[in-house]
């Protein structure tokens, strides 16, 4: 096709952009209209999206009879879904909630823990 790139690993991209920049482009693109949102749209629609993720943590605790699930969530920055609601409802429901540990020398050392790559 013409003003399209292909390679045997990826499907054609407009433009020549490797499917990195897209993906790229695309969060940037994501980023800023989540920015532009009113603060209490973004608050409405963080209300729902919790409000969903409540029933699916509610239909996997009835079908795991074996225990309280482990679940993974960030908190938020400001142009991201704020999850505070969600979060409080799956302690709640004494489930094991998971946050993510960023730290700054963890590819550093692939094979071993962050802890032991890293000096504190």
């Amino acid at each position: 096709m013409p003003g399209m790139s292909t390679n045997s690993k990826h499907t054609p991209t407009p433009n020549n952009e490797t499917p990195e920049k897209i993906r790229s482009r695309l969060r940037a693109q994501a980023k800023k209209a989540r920015s532009a949102l009113a603060p209490e749209t973004r608050a409405s629609k963080s209300k729902q999206i919790c409000a969903k993720l409540t029933q699916h943590l509610d239909a996997l605790i009835a079908e795991t009879p074996q225990g309280k699930p482990v679940v993974g969530v960030y908190s938020a920055f400001p142009w991201e879904v704020d999850l505070g609601i969600f979060i409080d409802y799956a302690y709640l429901r004494g489930c094991a909630v998971a946050f993510p540990c960023m730290m700054p020398c963890a590819r550093l050392a692939p094979r071993h823990s962050a802890a032991t790559a890293c000096r504190f």
